[in-house]
């Protein structure tokens, strides 16, 4: 199972990594951005322009449903592998195009089959509610139709991003907005799905959209965003759905773990269990010997049980379990309760760091994963532990993920903050981001001012580094914005 998943986080980690940076004119040793944008007041009234659907837009239904009929209603390529070959790199080309460059004709008669497909998610992303009505029990079969399902998001956004140009290469800036509502509305969704490749994917095209919203700050007409930034959820993806879903996704590898963990259990049943446990895990199963051999196996698998239990119940008295309870537990029973108990007591504290600040989020993750490596040192016989903690440094590639949007929107906010500032002080820059005429967000990832410096041509925004480390492309972006006025 974990290394499953640690394979499928990392079939998505490196494109993903790429998107939080874009769009970057010089990726070294720190990513440095530069963007030309004018001034533009804040408009009338001030929420006039969101970046998620409005309220008065939403309609009663289950987004999730709408997501999978617009998957059933995207067209199927060419059958002919070489006409699919040759439209699969020309809509690569059209992506490696500056907006200004893309061929508007060509890339609507492209999309022109597609609309069926845009409009259910449009509608989708409108919708009150999101039940993927996804419940993973365990098994590397079942993640891997999980993982299945979450690439068609990828799809869509690409395709949802494609008709956002498409929206300003046409003059519609309107529909461009109303575009990124949904993408962004759609990445939300998906990081309810229930696993962590969903959250990670979802932060993936969370960015896929903030790189085109930013893109569209930079045409004539553009509205200034900064109250739609403001006014963006906080996070932007909530983590708890999936980081829950991971859980039980990982402990439904134990299937029978709400029984073990009622009551006292028969020496069958928690035989079945642990039984049902390692096969799932991939470990001994007693009924791949024969003869004389599974009875010499049962045995020293019984042994080894024998020998966990006795700590086993000492650490789950600890814990609140009843001795009268703890004495009447199988040793089967008491060493896989004692698992689930030591991994729910980490994985509960690492999800707590995701509400926290980035500083203290950062510190707290090196003292669970110290934590983890001692329950595992001293529990060397522990194969579920073992296995179940390494899911745990995965959990922390999508913190990064997590953070790294959340930089990305506050950094965007700060800068349309200092433009907005602008416009509405004669084109005059202020000296200082205190002297910003609306609140100006904090990095997340240090939970300090970004640094500000107003230079010839405009200004330059910097998100540092996190204390005590140097300045390298995955902690560290420079934003300079040349102003037109």
């Amino acid at each position: 199972m974990t290394r499953f998943l640690l394979t499928a986080l990392a079939s998505v980690a490196t494109p993903f990594a790429s998107l939080a940076q874009a769009p970057a004119s010089n990726v070294g040793p720190v990513v440095k951005i530069e963007r030309t944008l004018r001034l533009v007041g804040p408009g009338l009234p001030i929420l006039k322009d969101s970046l998620l659907p409005p309220g008065r837009d939403r309609v009663s239904g289950n987004a999730a449903l709408g997501y999978l009929r617009a998957g059933t209603l995207t067209p199927e390529p060419p059958r002919d592998p070489a006409a699919a070959k040759k439209l699969r790199e020309r809509v690569e080309a059209w992506e490696g195009l500056p907006d200004d460059q893309l061929p508007a004709a060509e890339v609507a008669e492209y999309l022109r089959p597609y609309r069926p497909m845009f409009r259910s998610l449009d509608d989708a992303a409108r919708m009150a509610t999101c039940d993927w009505q996804q419940r993973v029990a365990g098994g590397a079969e079942e993640v891997a139709v999980a993982l299945n399902a979450v690439q068609g998001h990828r799809g869509a956004a690409r395709l949802l991003k494609l008709r956002a140009r498409l929206d300003l290469a046409e003059g519609r800036p309107a529909d461009a907005l109303r575009t990124l509502q949904t993408a962004l509305q759609h990445a939300r969704h998906v990081g309810e799905s229930g696993t962590l490749i969903d959250l990670l994917v979802a932060h993936a095209l969370a960015n896929i959209a903030l790189t085109q919203a930013e893109s569209l700050t930079t045409r004539p007409g553009a509205p200034n965003l900064y109250w739609a930034l403001a006014t963006l959820p906080r996070p932007m993806i909530d983590s708890r759905p999936s980081l829950d879903g991971e859980l039980r996704q990982t402990l439904g590898f134990l299937p029978q773990l709400a029984a073990l963990e009622a009551g006292p259990v028969s020496e069958v049943v928690a035989a079945k269990a642990f039984a049902d446990h390692m096969k799932l895990l991939g470990g001994a199963n007693l009924t791949a010997f024969n003869g004389p051999e599974q009875v010499l196996a049962g045995l020293a698998q019984a042994v080894g049980l024998a020998t966990l239990a006795p700590a086993a119940r000492d650490e789950l008295a600890t814990r609140g379990w009843a001795k009268a309870d703890l004495d009447k537990m199988p040793a089967a029973q008491a060493v896989l309760v004692r698992s689930a108990s030591l991994y729910r007591e980490l994985w509960d504290e690492q999800v707590a760091l995701f509400s926290l600040p980035g500083p203290q989020a950062i510190a707290g993750r090196e003292d669970v994963l110290a934590k983890s490596a001692r329950f595992v040192k001293d529990h060397p016989d522990d194969l579920t532990l073992k296995v179940f903690s390494m899911v745990l440094p995965a959990a922390w590639k999508v913190h990064h993920a997590h953070l790294r949007t959340e930089r990305r929107v506050a950094l965007f906010c700060a800068c349309e903050a200092v433009r907005l500032h602008a416009a509405t002080h004669g084109g005059k820059l202020p000296a200082t981001l205190a002297d910003v005429s609306v609140p100006v967000p904090s990095d997340p990832a240090t939970a300090k001012p970004f640094a500000y410096e107003v230079t010839a041509t405009g200004y330059r925004l910097d998100a540092l580094p996190p204390a005590g480390r140097a300045a390298d492309a995955t902690n560290a972006v420079t934003l300079t914005v040349t102003v037109q006025r």
